[in-house]
């Protein structure tokens, strides 16, 4: 499939010139809630929603441009016929090569709750392959960047120190994309790729990490958090699922958009068939799916949150409004959260 017609984007997501910017190794800002009060007036915040808006709304079968529904089925996770650059099929190898390290460094065995020590062994060996390699992944171009590029990638791979992952960490994912697309490495016309194969391949790594390492989960709200590890699947899922604004009454399914009456609803969630059956079409059953993997009992008990949503009656778009909402509150406006994200050259604090 061609890429998709692309949406305009935020002037905040305008590509500049490698150049053009002085890059550090990135700071500490957020000491304080004095300073969390200041984040959302930086350039680094605009530049982060900016990204995240423009993607969700990529990835939605409901146009957002220009109104129109296309087949759902071109925004399914594992649409074969998906149109991937060459700098996009990089940053998937980057991911896969990364994975395949857990072989050097398998979990010790023993009892403990939390957090297998081998972790700190793997993210070494991650730590290290990037400072090395990923020059070899991206144009020649960014290399004066690749000092801030380094850390936002290493620092989305969960911490050594405490042996946990969290919405931060993805976060940090999210500026090495942002960061790779305000310096032209990403640009119109990789958003699918961006949310259907680069981040579906960083959300099944940081699974296997939680699954071979145990790892805690950081800045946890505990039962009462939307999901102990990740928030962005949800976000991209509920867009690759929004057939209708929550204003309007559903469309007619019939011809070419039969499919519409089998796509999953929101309150599917708490079936595992379904979830099993969406897990490799939909980032949001994904997400769903590893749940009901990893945790016992009734959903409405283990996922009060994700439960409370699955009620939701007005459709995905209305679950995707709320979820992005929801994102700036509890990911973006939360001190625990944000005081690990660092600022430098391509995530201005000033």
């Amino acid at each position: 499939m061609a890429a998709t017609s692309p949406l305009p984007a935020d002037s905040a997501l305008l590509p500049i010139t490698p150049t053009s910017i002085a890059y550090f190794r990135p700071k500490k800002r957020i000491f304080s809630h004095s300073d969390l009060a200041h984040f959302p007036s930086t350039p680094a915040y605009e530049l982060l929603t900016s990204f995240l808006a423009h993607l969700s709304a990529s990835v939605t079968p409901l146009s957002p441009h220009t109104g129109h529904l296309r087949p759902p089925s071109d925004f399914y996770t594992n649409n074969p016929k998906l149109f991937i650059t060459e700098p996009a099929e990089k940053i998937i190898n980057l991911i896969s090569d990364l994975s395949a390290l857990t072989e050097q460094a398998p979990p010790i065995v023993g009892p403990r709750r939390f957090g297998n020590p081998a972790f700190r062994s793997w993210h070494t060996l991650a730590s290290k392959h990037i400072l090395e390699k990923l020059k070899n992944y991206v144009p020649q171009s960014c290399e004066p960047a690749l000092v801030e590029l380094e850390h936002y990638l290493i620092a989305s791979l969960g911490s050594a120190q405490r042996l946990d992952y969290g919405t931060g960490h993805e976060l940090d994912f999210t500026a090495f994309l942002a960061g790779l697309w305000k310096l032209g490495v990403l640009g119109s016309g990789d958003e699918m790729a961006i949310v259907l194969k680069i981040y579906d391949a960083y959300f099944e790594l940081v699974r296997k990490l939680v699954l071979t390492y145990n790892l805690e989960p950081a800045g946890s709200h505990g039962v009462w958090g939307l999901d102990d590890h990740a928030f962005l699947p949800y976000i991209f899922g509920s867009a690759q699922l929004t057939t209708y604004l929550p204003s309007l009454t559903p469309p007619e399914a019939k011809g070419d958009y039969a499919i519409l009456n089998e796509l999953p609803k929101p309150k599917d969630v708490v079936s595992k068939e379904i979830s099993t059956n969406w897990t490799d079409k939909n980032l949001y059953f994904g997400a769903i799916n590893f749940i009901h993997r990893v945790k016992s009992g009734p959903f409405w008990e283990h996922s009060p949150i994700l439960f409370d949503i699955s009620g939701v009656q007005k459709g995905w778009g209305k679950v995707n409004e709320g979820l992005r909402k929801m994102y700036e509150k509890e990911v973006l406006g939360k001190f625990p959260v944000v005081q690990h994200f660092w600022f430098g050259g391509l995530f201005e604090w000033n």
